[in-house]
């Protein structure tokens, strides 16, 4: 994802505050085929019936094909926002946010206990 997507915002969509201090890290991903947009259509369903499982289990890519990206930014209060980035293939295309979500606290608990072996980079 990197600063191209984080830049878009200026604090965190939870607690306000900068954005120094967050962290976030790629939890899952699809393959966008606009020939047939079933697997797409899972994981968003995944992701929005929050079905943790099912949502964590999509790691799909491939070079040449655009793809959805989750990832979690970890609040510095410990809670976790859900990002959806379509990140396209093409040189120089930019990644566009999908949609932002803010879980609960018992939501971001789960994931976290769930994504520990998942390397979480501090935001710069």
């Amino acid at each position: 994802m990197g600063a191209d997507v984080l830049s878009k915002f200026d604090y965190c969509p939870f607690c306000g505050r900068a954005m120094l201090g967050h962290s976030y890290s790629l939890l899952a991903s699809v393959v966008i085929n606009l020939d047939d947009l079933r697997r797409f259509r899972e994981f968003v369903e995944a992701i929005k019936g929050h079905r943790w499982a099912e949502m964590l289990a999509f790691q799909e890519w491939e070079g040449d094909q655009d793809d959805a990206e989750l990832y979690g930014l970890r609040c510095q209060c410990g809670l976790v926002n859900l990002l959806v980035v379509r990140s396209p293939f093409e040189i120089g295309g930019k990644n566009k946010i999908i949609d932002v979500e803010v879980l609960s606290e018992e939501e971001s608990q789960y994931v976290l206990a769930h994504v520990t072996e998942k390397e979480w980079q501090a935001v710069e």
